[in-house]
């Protein structure tokens, strides 16, 4: 009786807790996202319903605020107030929301999952910040699992918008899981949750560790153990796995063990101070700090810092330690080192500058001296005095992949100090390209031109061996070295070209394009000039049908695309003691960036053609007239024509003329687009390219012999469209009468049957284009034939 009677009490006073707690959380947790309060209805809920089993779409539903409690393995309780329940109707047609259905949703996005993470893990002590955080970003990535969506058993839509995943599913990536559903009484409802215990570690140090772990939870997950240098995490980057790169699967509630690795092989990789650090498969963490054992001396100090004449810093570092494997204890990336440059006098700057040096021996051997190239200091050309002070930092103790020195002591003798003054010239020379030619600038593919540049040293001090240096297109085809007396002009070559493919050439010199020599202006390094290389295609006429031609090529621009930026580092300290880094830079406009731009362009041929026999005139032996004379034989043609549904103008007697109209049409968009750089480039190749200059027609009697070939005549059109036909000639008739005509005469023993008439084009254009089609002139009968009706008509 006195047990029971306590008891009441108690549960009574937590009942008016909860309950409290629950009337002053009044929004949900999901109202910033949804505009939504507790007691608000809708329409359309889609998703799974645990207590449905099934999947439903659009039904009903209603929103309930119920609280959450979840109890930690110390038996401690956190309450949410604000559990967010939406209770689903089991059917649409339903009177009442079945409260008996409802489950807890949280909005499914990164935000909202770190509130339910704040809500359920307040207040939690024994972690640090940076714990916390770790966990609370991996949980509430969740969000954007890609298996959550349409279809799975944790996903849901409401009023076809919003998403949400159910809150007992995804709670169990914080090592949760739900446990039951308690109504308090009607209007009052509790979801109740018990929360796995915070992973355990515990290290044993000596020159072997032993790591003891236990770690909790629900569900299956994997477990990792590694070490890294002391303070890093949660930055893993350089973790060293202490199970071999594998991690440990479980699903037991409570999973135990133990893991051993050699110390030395830590102290080799991270020194001694390290971090040994579980995660629990949740994002849960515990950090066991230790130091490692290690009798080993490692030490690297710099002796010598040498500035050079061409402004490269080197500085000497010996060696002194036991003879070790290197790769044990230098990073695979190298030493690195860095080097503070302050620069005073002409022009102040101040950066710093680094280094990784990676040319090390297999062994270290004690005594052993490294030359360290640290990196090249360009004051820029503005003349006069620079002073230059370098403080070299080598082995960065603060860079988290430095070699590994010991004792700790050996880090602090890594410093070298040295000063300089250089004194920088203004330039004096101008080095040009003037010109180059090829001579011929057109040739056919294999044949050979001749290659000539001029190059002038405009300046008052005299050049020695300048690299001159020749291109086809981006291809380099010659170079040679020249010395040059102030103001000289020199020809350089001359030297022969073979043109082993068809296209324009862009013939390029350039004067030293390694930038070897002082040179105040090198946007007038650069000349070119085009060359023409042809296919050898006659033309003649031969046998083909071709009406249309096509050609291409590309052609290489050299184009100013912009001028180099120079860069320096800086840094400034806050007051916190942080480096924080800026860079300045500046644009060096006697030193433009040539690059090649590749530029297609096209053309295109066309040839088409008519025959006309005037057969086609009809005659009448009662009103003779003058046209008669070249249509004796349409008495018998037109009407033949008729019949076969053939063109009676493309049918003759043998014996009778046959006239031609052939029209061509050249196109091309040659240096329609040269591209546009800077300073005026790219230049134009220049050069015009043209339709055929001849047209050819070759006939072939009806028994298949070719019988004669024409040059035709242009009568009409330009170099590009042109129209071409028979030369003009004188014929006289049979009476005795001459007349003009463009006509070719068949042979008056041929046979019936087929004239073929091969229709050719000369080369054109830049490939040499070549095209053709074939026309042919039915023979019907012989001018014989119409020898009666000849005497009627005179």
């Amino acid at each position: 009786m006195i047990k029971k009677k306590w008891m009441f009490p108690l549960a009574f006073v937590l009942s008016l807790l909860i309950n409290s707690i629950a009337s002053a959380a009044t929004e949900p947790m999901l109202k910033q996202y949804t505009g939504w309060s507790y007691g608000d209805n809708y329409g359309k809920f889609s998703g799974y319903v645990p207590a449905l089993e099934k999947q439903v779409e659009a039904n009903p539903w209603q929103l309930a605020q119920w609280a959450g409690m979840f109890t930690f393995a110390d038996k401690n309780t956190r309450v949410v107030p604000n559990y967010d329940v939406f209770n689903v109707k089991k059917k649409p047609e339903d009177d009442k929301f079945d409260k008996e259905n409802g489950f807890g949703l949280v909005y499914k996005s990164t935000e909202s999952l770190g509130v339910l993470f704040d809500s359920i893990w307040a207040g939690q002590t024994g972690i640090t910040t940076k714990q916390r955080e770790h966990f609370r970003k991996q949980f509430s990535e969740s969000a954007n699992d890609p298996i959550f969506k349409k279809g799975h058993d944790f996903y849901y839509t409401l009023e076809e918008f919003h998403p949400f995943l159910r809150t007992s599913g995804i709670v169990q990536r914080m090592g949760i899981k739900f446990n039951k559903a308690q109504k308090v009484n009607e209007n009052s409802y509790r979801a109740l949750y018990d929360v796995s215990a915070w992973p355990e570690l515990k290290v044993t140090t000596g020159n072997t560790l032993t790591i003891n772990y236990l770690s909790y939870g629900f569900t299956e997950r994997d477990i990792r153990i590694v070490a890294t240098a002391k303070g890093k995490f949660p930055d893993f980057t350089n973790a060293v796995s202490l199970t071999e790169g594998k991690l440990i699967h479980t699903s037991k509630e409570k999973q135990a063990g133990t893991v051993q690795v050699l110390a030395k092989d830590l102290v080799k990789t991270l020194g001694k101070d390290v971090d040994i650090i579980l995660e629990d498969g949740y994002g849960r963490t515990v950090i066991q700090s230790i130091t490692l054992p290690d009798d080993q001396t490692l030490d690297f100090v710099p002796t010598k810092l040498t500035f050079t004449k061409n402004g490269q810093l080197w500085v000497k570092i010996r060696y002194d330690g036991n003879d070790v494997i290197s790769s044990d204890y230098i990073h695979k990336n190298g030493i690195p080192n860095i080097a503070g440059i302050k620069i005073g006098g002409a022009l102040t700057n101040e950066f710093t500058m680094g280094s990784r040096f990676t040319d090390i021996s297999q062994t270290l051997v004690k005594g052993t001296i490294f030359n360290v190239y640290l990196g090249k200091i360009n004051v820029g050309t503005k003349p006069g005095k620079y002073y230059i002070k370098a403080t070299t930092l080598i082995n960065n103790p603060n860079h988290q992949e430095r070699a590994l020195e010991s004792p700790a002591a050996a880090y602090t003798n890594n410093e070298i100090k040295g000063e300089w003054m250089i004194e920088v010239e203004e330039p004096k020379n101008d080095m040009v390209a003037l010109s180059v030619t090829t001579s011929p600038d057109s040739i056919t593919k294999g044949g050979q031109t001749v290659i000539t540049a001029k190059v002038k040293n405009d300046g008052t001090n005299g050049q020695n061996d300048v690299l001159i240096r020749f291109f086809d297109n981006t291809k380099k085809i010659y170079e040679t070295r020249k010395t040059f007396e102030a103001g000289q002009t020199l020809t350089i070559g001359s030297f022969k070209w073979t043109g082993s493919s068809t296209g324009i050439h862009n013939i390029t010199v350039s004067v030293d394009p390694e930038k070897e020599k002082p040179d105040k202006n090198r946007s007038n390094n650069v000349a070119t000039t085009g060359c023409s290389v042809s296919s050898s295609a006659s033309g003649s006429g031969g046998e083909c049908n071709n009406p249309e031609a096509k050609g291409e090529w590309s052609i290489s621009y050299p184009v100013i695309t912009g001028y180099p930026t120079k860069t320096y580092e800086h840094y400034y300290t806050n007051t916190e003691g942080v480096r924080n880094w800026y860079t300045i830079s500046y644009t060096d406009y006697n030193d433009p960036i040539w690059e090649n731009r590749n530029v297609q362009y096209k053309e295109n041929l066309t040839i088409s053609a008519e025959v006309n026999t005037k057969q086609g005139i009809a005659t009448d032996l009662k009103r003779p007239k003058e046209s008669d004379r070249e249509s004796r034989g349409s008495w018998e043609i037109i009407p033949y024509a008729k019949k076969n549904g053939k063109n009676a103008n493309e049918i003759t007697r043998a014996g009778y003329g046959i006239e031609l109209k052939v029209k061509t049409d050249y196109f091309t968009d040659w240096e329609s687009k040269v591209p546009n750089g800077l300073e005026g480039t790219a230049y134009p190749i220049g050069g015009t390219y043209y339709g055929p200059e001849a047209v050819y027609a070759t006939f072939y009697t009806p028994n298949g012999k070719m019988e004669r070939q024409v040059k035709l005549e242009r009568t009409s059109g330009d170099r590009n469209n042109a129209t071409w036909e028979l030369p003009l000639q004188t014929i006289t008739s049979d009476s005795g009468k001459a007349y003009q005509s463009r006509k070719y005469m068949t042979s008056v023993n041929a046979a019936d049957g087929y004239y073929r008439i091969k229709l050719s084009t000369g080369p054109s254009g830049m490939n040499g284009l070549v095209a053709c089609v074939t026309k042919q002139v039915q023979i019907l009968g012989s001018v014989y034939d119409d020898v009666q009706n000849l005497r009627r008509v005179n």
